[in-house]
Parts: C-alpha cells; structure tokens; sequence
C-alpha cells in the first residue's frame, strides 16, 4: 500500500496555487498585519457597540507581551484563556504568539474535573480568566501541580487584573514580535471536542496555521460575527481570517436564544452557527424593526442539517447565502465548503444537504473501512486527507492512530462524493455500532427524527442486546409547545421510513435535555456512560 494513493484515479487533488508560509512565525505576521491595516476597526464588542481599531489592538497586544514576560512567560511556556470570546480573549492571544507562548484553552461552562484533566496535559504558567469563571479556575488551579498566576478579565482582589497588563511600558516602542527558529514549532493546541472519548491535546504549528487559506481571495472589508468559547477551534481559525485580512471580528458573548434577532442591528458578512444558533432564528418570531438582509452569508457546521431545516432557514433570511461546511480541529481551516461563487451558489442550491466541495490545497481520498480500497463517487467510505494545514499530533500522547500507513489524516468520518465533487457527511466511524451483521450509522437515523415537526434534537445510539449486539435506541428533545408526541409515536414515525435493520427496536425516550459538549455537539461519551451505569 506504500504508494497506492499517489496517482489513483479516486484521489481528488486540488491546485495548490497557495503561497510559501512566512519563514518568521505567526506572531510576525499578525504584527506586520495589523500595522498595515492602522486606522481600520478591528474588532467590535456586540453587545455593547463598543469598537478597537487596529492601532489600539496592537499597542494592546504588545503592552500584554511585555507584561507576560515580565512575569515569567518565555518561548514554549503555556498559557490557558477561560472565558467566552470577548476583546480581551484576542488581545491575550495575539500577546503570547508575540512571545512565543502556547495557547491551551479551557471552558468556563466545563467542570473542575473536567478542567483539571486538559490543563494536566499542559501545566500552563499563566491563566486569563473571566470574572464569572474565577471560582472555578482557582479550584482547578489549586489541584495543579505548579502555582499558575491568574489573571482576570475584570476587577479582583486576589488575583492580577488585567487592566495591569495595559498599563504603558518603556520598552514598548522598541518592542517587536519573537521570529521562530523553525515553523514546525507548535503554536497552539487546541483541545478535541470530546464527543467521542476524553479530550486531547491537537497541536497546530506555524506552518499548519499559516497554510490556510483565510478567505477563498475575497478582498472587501467583510464584518465576522462570532459566536464561541475560546476553548472552540473557530475561536482561532476566525482570529486567523481577520488578522491576516484586515477584516473585523464583531464578538457576542452569547447569541440570545430568546431574542437572536439583536445581532441583526450590525451588518454580518460571514457567520457561523451551530445547531442551536440557526435554530433559534427559526423558533422565533422577528421583530418587525429587523432587517434579515443584514445577513450576507451564513455557514452551519457541528451537527448535521436535514433540507427541512435549510428550507425554513432560508425562507427567514431570504437573501443570505446559507450553506453547510465541514471542518475538524484536526485541520486549521474548513475542510469543505461552498464558496461565495455563483456556481458554487448553484450547487449548494442543488445538494442543500451537502457540506461543500474539495478546497485548494487538499488531497482527498474515501476509503473502504474493510478493504482500504479507494472509492469512486457515490460510494461511502472513511474520509483521509492530506493537507499543509493538518495538525502535527496529538500533545503527548500518541498519535499514530491519526494517520494511516502513508501518513494520511484519518478524519473518522464516513462520507460519500457525488460526480460533481459535492461531499455528503453520513456519520461518525466511532458512532457507528452493529445490530446482527449490519453497520449502522446513527446520523442516518437521526435525519429521519429530525424531520419530525416536534423533534429539537435527537441522538441515535446502540443499546446492548444478548443476541443481536445493539438494537436502535433514540433519545429525543422536544421542541417547545410541542409536548403532546409520544414515544411510541416516534418509533413508528421513524420505523414507516427507515429500512428494517435501522428501525427503533431499542425504543424511544423523551428528554428534557440531551447534555452537549461546549462546543454544542452531542456528548455521545456522556451519554455512553450513562448508558452504561444504568443512567438513561
């Protein structure tokens, strides 16, 4: 198999018209970016309208790194943020590539346990945190087995504020950014979802993140709106767009469920939604003062979307651009997507269920998981890629399972392309589990739920059975007002459109909440563990 993949008619290449990564590191480039873009905004607090132009992010940023090594931070050393995305999250972010630092993440909606494990893996020296997440990082904090120095987004009595690291430094006029020796240097590590198994470390270097493509060569001055933990990879893949671009980062702490509709009030460019995001745009009504046109494009990636869905979202923002895309944290950019052309337009029109068409710079081949035979169009197998952007591995752990015997990304994911190279997601490798001999993919299922006109949320997995390895099992979020579906009502909805082996043997049970990992999949390790323990 050493050479099997490099001229086969069922690898898909695309032209790699990219250019060479800077030689001196991302820190540099974001530096000399944002010089060149003085006088621009760039980033814009949405909920309270109050704006950062490139010159005050930049003098911010460099006082930070100043202050970081003033306390201790040096080339290699850790530094962790717990707070949702706000202006001082980029500020903290863009210092420690300044320096050298390495980002590590955590959640301010994740527990102690939870915490401590990822922040274990990489015993950072300094922390920023949110007021709102204090507590939590001072009891995660005290069970590491070095002291971190806690740094806080707001007033403090116990800890540094941050408002210490903006203070004016003499030496910031001759200050400029650390160039590194080798771009294979890891530059940040971004912790996996955790949908599937206990989180890991995936390391990014300067080379993967400045391989990326940043925006399919759109020029104009686009306005993205974001919606994330810090602890999420778009966090840093959107960071990465505006920097290098110009472009400004409109930041929301949250997109109000209840009342979505406020961030209509600024023109968006570019969006990303999760499944809950785009959905409370659909359970509620928009107020009169709104203008939808506001909208320019939005991408809904994290969880599959059936065509009902993109139907309803589309006939509220009419005039948007709405399409899937698809990305792992294994990869700095997206993986899939449809870009803002007219005939990818026509496709993502045409295939609303797809998740987008190969990207510059890729290499692309589905696998058989029996075989290792390369598949043709319209034949499902596991996704491996190949690309400048790939992670490096894993941090600290092993990760030659990542990659296959010809050093190909396994994605874990089962997927299909038709004839004219739109990709079609069919389901997790390690969501997937058998009832008798046959291999059932649970998103499958889970389309067919979704469809029902009181389903939320559902989530399809294997229950246990003596004889038959798993039968079909379905838990079930109900919309709001829609209480009155039963169980078995479902059961028999799904079973009339399924084929015989992925019917519902295992039953149905309504939730009040199907629990979510922080960046807003389904916690299906959760999950299997309550299976296990009875819990469900």
């Amino acid at each position: 198999m050493a050479n099997e993949s490099q001229n086969h008619p069922n690898v898909i290449s695309t032209d790699n018209t990219l250019a060479l990564p800077d030689r001196r590191g991302i820190g540099y480039v974001y530096y000399h970016s944002m010089l060149k873009n003085r006088g621009k905004i760039a980033q814009i607090n949405g909920n309270t309208g109050e704006e950062e132009s490139y010159d005050q992010l930049l003098m911010k940023c460099i006082r930070t790194a100043i202050t970081m090594q003033l306390k201790g931070i040096r080339p290699g050393d850790f530094i962790s943020i717990c707070s949702p995305d706000a202006l001082e999250c980029f500020v903290a972010y863009i210092a420690s590539l300044f320096i050298g630092a390495i980002s590590a993440s955590i959640c301010e909606d994740m527990s102690v346990e939870e915490n401590l494990y990822l922040l274990e893996q990489v015993n950072p020296k300094m922390i920023f945190v949110c007021k709102e997440a204090v507590e939590l990082v001072e009891k995660v904090a005290e069970r590491l087995a070095h002291d971190p120095i806690i740094v806080v987004f707001g007033a403090t009595k116990n800890h540094t504020p941050f408002e210490d690291f903006l203070a004016k430094r003499c030496q910031e006029d001759q200050f400029r950014p650390r160039e590194v020796a080798n771009l294979d240097e890891t530059a940040i590590v971004i912790f996996s979802s955790g949908t599937t198994g206990r989180p890991k470390g995936i390391c990014h270097t300067h080379y993967s993140v400045l391989s990326t493509v940043t925006f399919f060569d759109r020029k104009e001055n686009l306005q993205l709106a974001i919606f994330s933990t810090t602890y999420w990879s778009v966090f840093y893949t959107f960071a990465h767009k505006t920097l290098t671009n110009g472009f400004t980062r409109i930041v929301f702490s949250d997109l109000e469920v209840i009342n979505p509709w406020s961030i209509l009030k600024y023109r968006i460019d570019f969006t990303f939604f999760g499944w809950n995001d785009y959905m409370s745009f659909t359970r509620t009504e928009k107020p009169p003062f709104v203008d939808p046109s506001n909208l320019r494009e939005l991408a809904i990636g994290g969880n599959s979307i059936n065509m009902d869905q993109i139907a309803k979202l589309q006939s509220v923002f009419p005039d948007a651009f709405i399409h899937s895309t698809y990305g792992q944290t294994e990869v700095f950019q997206e993986i899939f997507t449809f870009p803002n052309s007219a005939a990818s337009r026509s496709l993502a029109v045409r295939y609303p269920n797809s998740v987008g068409l190969p990207l510059a710079g890729f290499r692309y081949k589905v696998v058989d998981l029996d075989t290792e035979e390369i598949l043709g169009p319209n034949r499902k197998g596991e996704l491996r890629l190949r690309s400048a952007c790939q992670t490096s591995g894993y941090y600290n752990h092993d990760s030659s399972e990542m990659f296959d015997s010809e050093g190909w990304l396994k994605t874990g994911d089962l997927v299909y392309y038709n004839e004219e190279r739109c990709f079609f997601i069919t389901g997790r490798i390690k969501e997937s589990f058998k009832y008798l001999y046959h291999h059932i993919s649970p998103v499958e299922i889970e389309s067919v739920l979704m469809a029902h006109p009181s389903v939320g949320r559902a989530v399809v997995l294997g229950l246990p059975h003596e004889t038959d390895d798993n039968h079909p099992f379905a838990l079930v979020e109900l919309l709001e007002n829609k209480g009155n579906v039963k169980a078995n009502d479902l059961v028999r909805y799904v079973d009339s459109r399924v084929e015989d082996q992925k019917r519902l043997r295992g039953g149905v049970k309504i939730v009040k909440r199907i629990p979510l990992t922080p960046t807003g999949k389904v916690n299906r390790f959760k999950l299997r563990e309550m299976l296990k323990k009875q819990e469900i």
